[in-house]
């Protein structure tokens, strides 16, 4: 034990470990919570509905798989963050463990950073399952075109571009120019320029 400025039993390589400790542990709470598991299987019957919305696309299930399965992941990752992180201290001021647990050598900041990493953990669990979901749906559908996609501005309009798309980055701004238009079938083909 050391006498100082933390207090009698703080010393400074204990601090992770009571956090991670304090985050396995959140995460073990998290992982019982029913809402959970509720919004999750929402999630995951709205990617798979995707299929079913796919097929009023003309050729585009896949990108409507994509589309909905990541505004699934969005939707519900922020509910998860929400309804989970609300009931993070409040569980522990209800329950009275809170009190017990800072009496103990352990900080508020180290408490709140401990259920902090606890909560990510658990989304990033959350993330993986839902992430897997969209693989697998796109894999019962076929797969999705090998290409990169482009939104214009003005006009606006969707569609891919077919040549020079190496090297192109998510968000990235760029010059196309229209190659080819299939209106029965809805694709837009464009070319990189410049």
């Amino acid at each position: 034990m050391r006498w100082g400025p933390g207090g009698m039993g703080h010393r400074g390589s204990d601090v992770p470990m009571r956090i991670l400790a304090i985050a396995r542990n959140t995460f073990r709470e998290n992982i019982r919570d029913k809402i959970l598991y509720n919004l999750i299987l929402f999630a995951l019957i709205m990617i798979l509905s995707s299929i079913a919305l796919g097929q009023l696309t003309l050729g585009l299930e896949s990108k409507m798989i994509i589309d909905l399965g990541l505004t699934s992941v969005s939707v519900f990752g922020t509910l998860i963050a929400i309804f989970i992180g609300i009931s993070l201290v409040y569980k522990e001021l209800e329950k009275r463990t809170v009190y017990a647990l800072l009496a103990k050598p352990v900080h508020r900041w180290e408490f709140i950073v401990g259920k902090y990493l606890g909560l990510l953990f658990t989304l990033l669990v959350n993330l993986a399952i839902m992430t897997i979901g969209i693989a697998l749906t796109l894999l019962y559908q076929g797969g999705t075109e090998p290409g990169t996609y482009v939104r214009l501005l003005t006009p606006p309009a969707e569609g891919r571009v077919v040549r020079g798309d190496r090297g192109l980055r998510v968000g990235q701004m760029i010059r196309v120019r229209l190659l080819r238009t299939d209106p029965y079938n809805a694709f837009i083909d464009f070319e990189r320029v410049g």
